[in-house]
């Protein structure tokens, strides 16, 4: 297979994750990197010796003419650079949020369906050892699944390193990680969220159910400004399911060592090196696991329904 011209923009630590997992797998050749700071972006070049790098998307893209664009970047400035690359052909591959709200994901998820070209959405927990272990497992049961959600984030701190447009609607960059759990283990459609506490005062509390056309049942609960963990829950049958912390599963069940390889997400960013692979499975015409918009898109809906 010939290499894949690869184009990276983002100069931060989640481009330099990227970066490390895509960088296992021999096939994908880092040819630029486009970033708005000068001087970090010619540091960033020389530390992972890449040869070619531009403050202008649009300049770079057309010299380099790359396969794959990669987009790690501030979340305000997604909107702006996915609407650059639309019009190019390359494959893109994009760090979470995919719009800072609902009406920003809504436009963008119009703009790539209207131009009937697909975006690929890093979902990193999506590539968790852990979630696909349980995917695993349950993928031949019959019963109906309960999944059980609990989120959390504290607000006050984030005042210091974003916006407050970024703050306020912080569930569609932080949240999606944990209510994309529903999208992936609960089958059929949403039928309707119910809601004891809405997002709407302080404390901040908020607690829904949400009802599939399969007949499973989502429960979500986040804490907002008190420390609470994240963690999932899948109750199928009489088998049992954790996660607490994400990282580590725990079930009432046995779980066949050789289903479980942890090391990956010990060495990289979890979940980054298995996705890189899904993103070459992407190029090779494999079978892959990349959320593209649509897939994406569902577990935005399901944010406005629980948050609105």
């Amino acid at each position: 297979m010939k290499k894949i011209k690869t184009l990276l923009i983002g100069t931060g630590n989640i481009a330099k994750e990227h970066y490390r997992a895509f960088s296992n797998f021999k096939e994908f050749k880092f040819l630029g990197v486009v970033g708005r700071n000068r001087n970090k972006l010619k540091e960033f070049a020389k530390e992972f010796k890449i040869p070619n790098y531009s403050r202008n998307i649009e300049e770079l893209h057309s010299r380099l003419n790359p396969d794959l664009v990669i987009v790690a970047i501030s979340i305000m400035n997604t909107f702006k650079v996915c609407k650059q690359l639309s019009k190019f052909d390359s494959k893109i591959f994009v760090e979470k949020p995919f719009g800072y709200n609902y009406q920003q994901t809504l436009k963008l998820n119009k703009l790539f369906n209207e131009r009937k070209k697909n975006i690929f959405i890093a979902l990193n927990r999506r590539h968790y050892q852990t979630t696909r272990t349980i995917q695993d497992e349950i993928k031949n049961k019959s019963g109906k699944r309960t999944v059980i959600v609990n989120d959390q984030a504290i607000l006050k701190t984030l005042k210091y390193k974003f916006p407050a447009k970024v703050i306020k609607n912080y569930m569609y960059a932080n949240s999606i990680h944990l209510i994309d759990y529903f999208t992936i283990f609960c089958r059929g459609n949403l039928k309707k969220v119910t809601s004891l506490n809405k997002f709407d005062k302080e404390p901040y509390f908020v607690n829904s159910k949400l009802y599939f056309t399969s007949g499973d049942i989502g429960i979500y609960s986040a804490v907002y400004d008190r420390e609470s963990p994240w963690y999932l829950s899948v109750f199928v049958n009489k088998s049992a399911y954790v996660l607490k912390p994400l990282e580590k599963i725990f079930s009432n069940k046995k779980i066949k060592k050789k289903k479980i390889k942890f090391s990956d997400d010990k060495k990289y960013k979890p979940g980054f090196k298995l996705q890189a692979k899904e993103v070459l499975n992407l190029f090779q015409n494999s079978k892959h696991n990349l959320p593209n918009q649509k897939e994406y898109f569902k577990s935005v809906k399901l944010i406005n329904k629980i948050y609105k």
